[in-house]
């Protein structure tokens, strides 16, 4: 293996790690809504969404576009 970056992180981030594990949210859960949230004021939009990759943000842009013919 090729080592690229050695990532920093401590015990806060492995007890918040573990606090969103043992919570049972995963995924789509009440920490994510804050992020969004907390994003959202941050750089001054009314909602933001929160996605797992590049590939799925290029997605989401992609899908709800200008001129997609999707309703929002």
């Amino acid at each position: 293996m090729i080592p690229i970056t050695r990532p920093y992180l401590g015990e806060e981030e492995a007890a918040a790690a573990r606090e969103v594990i043992l919570s049972g949210w995963v995924t789509q859960g009440p920490r994510v809504k804050a992020f969004e949230d907390a994003f959202a004021r941050y750089v001054g939009s009314r909602y933001a969404c929160a996605v797992s990759s590049c590939t799925a943000a290029l997605c989401t842009c992609h899908y709800w576009s200008p001129g997609s013919n999707r309703e929002t």
